[in-house]
């Protein structure tokens, strides 16, 4: 009898020194984890002499080798996956959530650091819960799972409960990966609100800012602290940003004393720390009153203008020469079935990129919109400052809007609405983005010797055109509205005449039992998902 010893489980399991239920081919502790599964070392057999047990009648003999040769054949077949929804869910939300199309690069401090934290987790932490939880709620979201089904209610309540247990002890409660699990679930409620079954709330967002102030100075070099501070930093600033108010004193202090030195060197970050000012100059510029806008706008203001002004410049100098967008035309690089703004659209080398390049237009807007404004508000007072050879004063010139920059400011975010849409006319759920009807513009449509193309495929963006395209949905139900919402509120007569037949494919429309929030915002609303 072939004596095949102790049992060892899988290579990867032994490598994290972690208990392996040795399925075949795969072992349930990595697919849950999403990790990939080395399989199971060949070892020497040991052979023991039974032949006594064995002297029997040929026909006997015959039994028994039937019985082992089917049960050989047995142990070769492939199983199928199991039945538990968790085993396909959690990778699939570990791979087109958390990876693909995602780098450091342009990263915001949450998402790409949530499959590395999990690989070192239990399988009942707080942050495993929350994964677990919210990928199924997006598995349920793609039709993968029955409406009428119990499981997602019953995983989140299970994370809620965990996440609980896990701020009550202090060591937990210190630890990234609670906060990567309260942030977790944030984008749990923010899926809730996108299907419309919830409204949108930022309980687990404050509640993960909390755990982060009232750390301990010896859990602050923990290796994802600085990300996760960017990553709430910048969802701070979108909300002043959105509703035209300052950040707080408090927090203004806590960002120039905390923040601020430790803050990952990235375009994303750096745009952060500008939107701080844009909140400020938003709130300064509503608090004047019209007289004083008539009489002369104060030196402060004229102030605050030229830095921002400065800031948003000086932020194109860090940008890296491969996310500049590339234009490409209608008909030759770009699929006709794709509606083009004035022929062309620009494509990014990825969604996050591409955000990250709206929301600095966004800021440029808002900053010609409060220039436009104090134009026409203080055109009387210009006029008394000509000057003797009756040309205009250096002051009223300053107060001048760059039209002309802001044409090309919209035209450059109505130019990035088809690499979100691609050729999608009619609003669309997650399940039917993996139609192969639905063309999305990208670098892989250009020819393979293109500069920018080679450019691209040296670039760690490589991996971001995404084959299911989850992260483009998220994109359409959060970001484009957040750049329409801009441009209709900045610059509605900058928007160039649109052809009838495209006009359907800009004007979407969002699903009336929608509850989420629109605006410049878009990281409160999808929650860092694109």
């Amino acid at each position: 009898m072939v004596n095949r010893g102790a049992s060892q489980g899988c290579v990867t399991c032994r490598q994290r020194r972690v208990k392996c239920d040795e399925r075949k081919p795969w072992c349930k502790a990595c697919l849950r984890l999403g990790i990939e599964c080395t399989g199971y070392e060949k070892r020497g057999l040991r052979f023991k002499d039974e032949t006594v047990r064995y002297r029997a009648d040929s026909a006997a003999v015959t039994r028994v080798s039937k019985r082992t040769k089917q049960s050989s054949l047995e142990r070769t077949i492939i199983r199928l996956p199991s039945d538990h929804p968790q085993d396909l869910a959690v990778p699939f939300f570990l791979t087109y959530v958390t990876d693909v199309g995602r780098s450091l690069e342009s990263t915001r401090g949450f998402l790409e650091f949530v499959r590395p934290a999990l690989a070192s987790e239990r399988h009942d932490s707080a942050l495993s819960t929350a994964v677990t939880a919210t990928s199924i709620k997006i598995w349920s979201m793609i039709g993968k799972l029955g409406p009428s089904s119990p499981l997602p209610y019953q995983l989140l309540v299970k994370a809620l409960s965990r996440l609980h247990q896990a701020t009550e002890e202090p060591a937990e409660r210190g630890r990234d990966e609670t906060v990567l699990a309260a942030l977790v679930l944030q984008m749990h409620d923010t899926l809730s609100a996108v299907s419309g079954q919830a409204r949108a709330h930022g309980a687990h967002r404050e509640g993960a800012l909390t755990l982060l102030l009232q750390r301990e100075d010896c859990f602050k070099n923990s290796k994802y602290y600085a990300h996760l501070i960017g990553n709430l930093l910048h969802s701070r600033v979108s909300v002043s940003v959105r509703n035209r108010t300052r950040l707080p004193t408090k927090d203004l202090e806590w960002i120039k004393t905390e923040v601020a030195p430790i803050l990952p060197s990235n375009p994303s970050s750096s745009l952060d720390m500008i939107g701080v000012s844009v909140a400020d100059l938003q709130h300064a510029f509503r608090g004047i009153s019209q007289s004083t806008l008539l009489s002369c706008p104060g030196t402060k203001l004229r102030q605050q203008i030229c830095s921002l002004d400065t800031q948003l410049r000086n932020w194109l100098k860090r940008i890296p020469e491969s996310w500049y967008p590339r234009r490409v035309k209608s008909g030759i690089d770009l699929n006709p079935s794709v509606p083009s703004y004035c022929g062309a659209c620009d494509i990014y080398p990825s969604i996050q990129v591409a955000n990250i390049w709206n929301t600095w237009r966004i800021y440029r807007l808002i900053l010609e919109d409060i220039k436009d404004q104090l134009t026409k508000t203080s055109a009387r007072s210009a006029v008394q400052h000509f000057d003797a050879d009756n040309s205009m004063s250096e002051y009223a010139m300053f107060w001048t809007s760059n039209e002309r920059k802001v044409q090309e400011l919209v035209d450059s975010i109505c130019l990035s609405i088809p690499f979100y849409l691609g050729n999608c006319n009619y609003p669309h759920d997650i399940l039917s983005t993996g139609s192969s009807d639905i063309i999305y513009p990208s670098y892989h449509d250009l020819p393979a010797d293109d500069e920018g193309y080679l450019r691209f495929k040296a670039s760690d963006h490589l991996q971001a055109v995404d084959t299911v395209s989850i992260a483009k949905t998220f994109a359409i139900k959060a970001e484009v509205p957040a750049e329409l919402w801009a441009l209709g509120l900045l610059a509605p007569r900058k928007l160039n005449q649109l052809d009838p037949k495209n006009e359907a494919h800009f004007k979407r429309h969002c699903r009336p039992d929608a509850r989420g929030k629109y605006g410049v915002d878009h990281e409160g609303y999808a929650h860092d998902l694109a």
